[in-house]
Parts: structure tokens; sequence; C-alpha cells
């Protein structure tokens, strides 16, 4: 047994005397996991020294006499703890080559004791030499600790799918759960239920005063609805829906109560308050299975008629459409000096489907507050003017050292790299709250259980210890109920990965259980930490076994591997200005320029168009469309609740639009200058008719 291996066992047999296991109980347990020997064991319990484990019992050595001699260390064959031994006994006066000899002897036996100690000190990772080897208690919160102490680094995120063989014993997954005709019903009625509540408030969006009873709802819906008939009674009760008007007839109240957890799950998933979306939670109050519709709420729902199938088994149906040749790859890494927020990024991807192969390289970098990107490898049916960029580094528009440029599609990429940094930045310390919080947690309730004990691994020219783990299935449950309980308040990440109150339920289920046991058998976690205790590497494969119908996968599986890696952590990282580098306007040409100006025709009229929603939200709060104004800075047009003020800011237009805005209390228009003319109209218009077209001047009244 290597040294290595036997401190990684004396670590382990640490951990566990330290919870109170006894001696026996440890034996029995690591013999019976396997790949381990009595003789490791005792050897492992021996170099614990004598007080630990059950050991021979061996009479007392005979009391040695005042003059025998001095114990002096030396080292048995297998390196572990040096054993005492007696010195000769003292020489009679005169015998001086003996004492000569002996102080000799003596001398280097004393060296090698000191040498051997530390080797062995060396061989075990024990006093100066000693590494982080984690123990299935302190594995993820560990990890997190001193992933949390890195400040320089260079890491890749990789994915990778092919086609193999299938292995033996490998079946397709198959859910064996009795038919549940009342499960089933209650998918029905809540799409049912979904599909009444769109017609309904479909019909209420779009009328100026709300009726007082739902039969006057449907009485007057428009021409647009009356292709089918609008139910007002629940499909469940039969009873009808609640309805009725509240601040003084300016809003609604329907209720309506769900069957199941998913219903509320996705309703809950559809509340945001953003420039293009203005569905805040508190306008869809939400008590157990009964939600509360009002104005305010998501204008459209979409339900499925049928419970979802478990992933795995909507991976197996989707790999039945798989080529029987397959292998791509996809991959991004970077290398960043988090302190200085200077970084380098690339993304490459590759892909063979047998007919078709394609391969993408792109590279960005970041230095101070510039960005620069080099298209290395890009499919031509992406752009067919992307040739003229290939293999060259060009300073982005909108970077601090160049003239903005809105006319370019790269702008929106400058910009908005500079934004998701910020939002990287403003979430990571919240996201690292809550991921220590759940590595903790998992630590705590046992979910993470080895494959046997970690052990030392050669990887090119680094040495790693590896850890093959599982997830212990008895501790899921536990694990989520603890995370439920114990989450930091006022977390927004776990807010949102809690929020599903339907996950513990499923957690507990039959059908859980068969998919966490086909789970267990076809997926393989590993993890390597190097000798300081960082993490190295991050691998988890899945085996994916298409059904019995897929015949031109016979005998075949598909093959998922995610890996992330890390190296160079905290060396020095320098970032420098590529060689060369181009503005944007260099290597372009009038093609390109020509498409530009085309986007921004498309971004002009997506502005407006968006636009026209918040109107019909301001005029649902207010009853009108405001004071008369022909300002886009007064009135309707800067009004921040329903997210006007946004689609009324040059800002958020291409370079060189002009807005023009003209409101009564009975109607409104806004037009733009187009960036190139389109079949001879300069301007596009929208207004409160619901006009949304081009014209040929910008407008001087409330229409277009």
């Amino acid at each position: 047994m290597s040294q290595l291996v036997n401190h990684i066992l004396v670590q382990n047999i640490r951990s566990r005397l330290e919870k109170g296991v006894s001696p026996e109980v440890i034996r029995s347990t690591i013999l019976a996991a396997g790949g381990w020997t009595v003789a490791d064991l005792d050897e492992a319990f021996a170099s614990m020294g004598p007080s630990v484990g059950p050991a021979p019992v061996s009479t007392p050595p005979s009391l040695t006499p005042l003059h025998a001699a001095p114990l002096i260390p030396a080292l048995d064959k297998n390196l572990s703890v040096p054993t005492f031994v007696p010195s000769a006994p003292n020489p009679e006066p005169g015998h001086k080559s003996l004492k000569k000899y002996l102080f000799w002897g003596v001398g280097v036996l004393l060296i090698l004791g000191i040498v051997g100690t530390g080797v062995y000190a060396y061989m075990l990772g024990i006093g100066p030499f000693s590494t982080t080897i984690y123990s299935e208690d302190d594995l993820l919160s560990g990890i997190l600790q001193k992933t949390s102490d890195i400040h320089q680094v260079t890491y890749r995120v990789s994915s990778a799918v092919s086609i193999s063989p299938r292995d033996s014993g490998a079946v397709p997954f198959e859910i064996n759960l009795p038919d549940n005709a009342a499960i089933f019903q209650k998918y029905q009625n809540d799409y049912t239920r979904a599909r009444d509540i769109n017609d309904i408030l479909g019909i209420l969006k779009y009328q100026k005063t709300y009726p007082a009873t739902l039969e006057a709802v449907v009485a007057g819906k428009s021409s647009y609805y009356s292709s089918y008939k609008t139910s007002i009674t629940d499909p469940g009760t039969k009873e009808k829906y609640q309805y009725g008007l509240t601040d003084g007839g300016k809003n609604f109240n329907l209720t309506v109560t769900f069957d199941t957890k998913q219903a509320i799950s996705y309703i809950k998933s559809s509340f945001r308050t953003d420039r293009y979306s203005y569905y805040p939670a508190t306008g869809t109050p939400i008590t157990s299975q009964t939600v509360t519709f009002t104005k305010y709420s998501p204008s459209y729902l979409y339900l499925s008629q049928e419970p979802p199938k478990p992933l795995i088994a909507t991976l197996g149906e989707y790999a039945r459409y798989l080529p029987s040749e397959l292998s791509a790859s996809l991959s991004a890494g970077a290398t960043a000096d988090w302190d200085s927020s200077n970084w380098i990024f690339n993304v490459d991807a590759t892909g063979d489907f047998g007919d078709l192969s394609y391969k993408i390289n792109i590279d960005a970098l970041k230095k101070d507050k510039d960005y620069f990107l080099k298209i290395n490898n890009l499919p031509s049916f992406f752009s067919s003017d992307i040739s003229t960029l290939k293999g060259q580094w060009i300073r982005l528009p909108g970077a601090s050292t160049t003239p903005k440029d809105e006319a370019s599609e790269f702008s929106y990429l400058a910009d908005n790299i500079g934004n998701y940094e910020a939002d990287y930045k403003k979430n990571r310390q919240e996201a690292g709250e809550f991921l220590k919080f759940a590595a903790k947690t998992a630590d705590e309730t046992g979910l993470i259980k080895f494959k046997g004990l970690p052990h030392k691994e050669k990887i090119g020219d680094n040495t790693y210890y590896k850890y093959d783990i599982n997830i212990n299935k008895d501790k899921i449950v536990p694990y989520y109920q603890k995370l439920l309980s114990d989450a930091p308040p006022g977390n927004t990440m776990s807010e949102a990965l809690l929020a599903d109150t339907g996950q513990l339920e499923y957690l507990q289920s039959a059908e859980f259980d068969q998919v966490f046991d086909y789970l267990d058998k076809n997926t393989f976690i590993t993890l390597w930490i190097d000798e300081k205790g960082y993490p190295a590497i991050v691998d988890y494969k899945m085996r994916i076994i298409p059904p019995a119908d897929a015949t031109a996968l016979k005998d075949k599986q598909a093959n998922l591997d995610f890996k992330l890696t890390l190296d160079n952590i905290n060396n020095s990282v320098n970032i420098a200005v590529p060689s060369g580098v181009k503005d944007l306007s260099d290597v372009i040409g009038d093609s390109l320029k020509e498409a530009r100006m085309k986007g921004n025709n498309a971004k002009i009229k997506s502005e407006l168009s968006g636009l026209r929603y918040s109107a019909e939200i301001y005029y649902d709060k207010n009853r009108s469309y405001g004071v008369s104004t022909n300002s886009c800075n007064s009135g309707l047009f800067t009004d921040i609740s329903s997210g006007m003020n946004e689609y009324t800011r040059t800002v958020n237009y291409p370079s060189g639009t002009t807005l023009v805005c003209r409101s009564t209390g009975g109607s409104y228009a806004i037009s733009a200058n187009l960036s190139t003319p389109e079949s001879g109209q300069s301007f596009w218009c929208v207004d409160s008719k619901g006009s949304s077209r081009a014209r040929s001047s910008a407008i001087t009244g409330s229409s277009c």
C-alpha cells in the first residue's frame, strides 16, 4: 500500500473516530466497501499509534536497567512510524575502538532517522508537507471555501455529445407508474382554466371600462373573439369563476383555484417588472392554489394538458432523432484577473453530423475599459459579410477610445458586455453566499457519498486527488427540507430556486424514485482536487439510451459530457491590448453598412411597437392618455410606472433618431425617422388606434 493511500485511509479512519465510531465498526465498514485489505487497515491503525484501534494484546516489556543504553530511532522497512530500539550497551573502559565505531554508528542512525522521518512526513503529507484532503463531511463546503480564495485563474467549461456502441446492461428509461385518471383529469382541468382566463383577460384588456359581471364581459367581446365560445364556468366545480370590480371600477379581480402545483409554478415564473413587461407579483395575489388575476396580471397562460414527463424520458425521446454518426462539442474559457476585471475569453464549437460539419471559434478580450473581438472561424451562413472580419482584432464600437457608432450591430454587443459584467459583479456576492449555504447544508445532511476512498492520480505533469462521488438518495428530501427552512432571507437566488413548492412533493413521489435509480446507474460525477485543495476538474457524464423504436440507433447510445477545468490558480495574469487592432469602421464594407442600417430600422420599429403596450397600461390606470402635449418630455411620455419613459428616451434608439410625440386625452401618436428609407418612406409611426406603419414625414397630430 502506497504511503499516499495510507494517508488517505488514515484520514478517513480518524474522521470516523472523531464521530465516536468504534475501531471494530470502522474496520468492518471499510472492508465491506471493498478496495482495502486487513493488512492495509493494520498498517493504517498502527501508524496512528498503539492507543488507536484493536491491537493484539502483548505482555508488558521488562523494565530496562538504569545503566541500559538510551533509545535511538530507526525506520522499519515500510517507512511507517519510526521504531525506537536500544543501542548497544556502553563498552568497558579501554575499548576505544568499539566506542569510536559505536559513536559513528549512532550518528549515522540519527541522520537516517531524521531523513527517514522527513520522507515519512512527505509521503504521508503531514507536518510541513501537509495537503488538503476532503472527507464526505466537508467536501462541498471545503471546495467552495478554497474557491473564494481564487483571484486569478484560467478556466474552461465544455460540453460534448457523441454516439457510441451501447454499454452492456444499458437500457432505455421506462417509467412504471399505474395509470392515474384523477391526476390526468387535474391537468386537463387546469389547461381548460388557463384557456378560459386567456379569453377573459384578452377581452378585458381592450375595454375602456370594465363590466360588472362575467356575463357582461363575454357579451361585450370584440369580433376577434367571436369565432368561439368563451366559458366562465370552472371545469371542476361547475361554478362560475369569481369576478368583481375594484378601485372604483378601475380594476377587477378574477379568482381561480387550480388543481396542480405546476400551474402555480408557471404563473409565478411569469412575474416580471422591466422595460419589456409589467407583471409584478403584487398584481396577481396567490394563496395556496388560488390565484387572483387583475389588470396587472400576465395576459397569456399556457398549461400542459398532460403531466410533465421526467427529463430523462424526454431526452430519450429526443435521442431517437439523433443521427447514427454524431460528434459535437462546445466550450468556453477565459483567463481572468478578478481583482482588475481584465480578462481574455474564447468560445470554441465543433460538430460533425456525418453530412454536415462546422467550426466556430471566437476570441474576446477586455483591457481596462476597452473590449476587443476576433472571429477566427464562423460558418458563412451566419453572415455573408463576416469574411471581412475574420482573423482581425477589432475594437468594438462603444469602447472608451472609439467614437460611438450606433449604426453597427456590434454596438449592442459592446454595450451589453459591460452591462453583463456589472450585473455579474452585483450578483456574485449574493450567489456566492447562497452556494456556500447550500454546500454547507449538503455536507451537514450527508448528501454526498464517495464511491470508495479518494486516491492520487497524475494527469500530465500534475498530481491530483480523484473523488468519484454519488448522491445519497436517502438524504435528498432532508437536504431540500433544510434548504427550505434555513435559506437566508432576502436572497433572490434562494427565493428563485426554492419558489416551486411542488418540488418537495415530487422528491417524495414514486416517480422520482424511478428517475433517481435510473440516473444513479447512468450518470458519473468525478472531481479532481489539486494538492492545495483547489478544484481542478469537475466532470459529469451521462449516457442516454434511445427507445426501442429508434431503429437507426439500435445497440447505440448517446454520451453527454460536461466538464469544468481550472488551472494557473493565483498565478499572475498579464493581459495586453493585441497588436494590429483596428476599429470596426476600418474593416467593414458598404454592404455591411447597408445591413446595419436595416438593422437600425428594425430596432426603431421594435421600440415603437413595445411603446404601445405601455401606453395601454397608462390608459388602464388613468382612464385617459393624460394631458395634451406636443413634447416627448411631458405627460404620458414620461410616465415611469407604465415604462413609457424608457421608450421615449433617444438613447435607446440608434444614433441620429429623432422622436416626435403628440398626445390628447383620448389619443396619442409617435413617429421616428428611419436610419435608411424603405420603399421611399423615411419615417415610422404608431398611435392609439393600433397603427404601426411607414410615413413620408413626421407626424403633426395625434394619429398616424
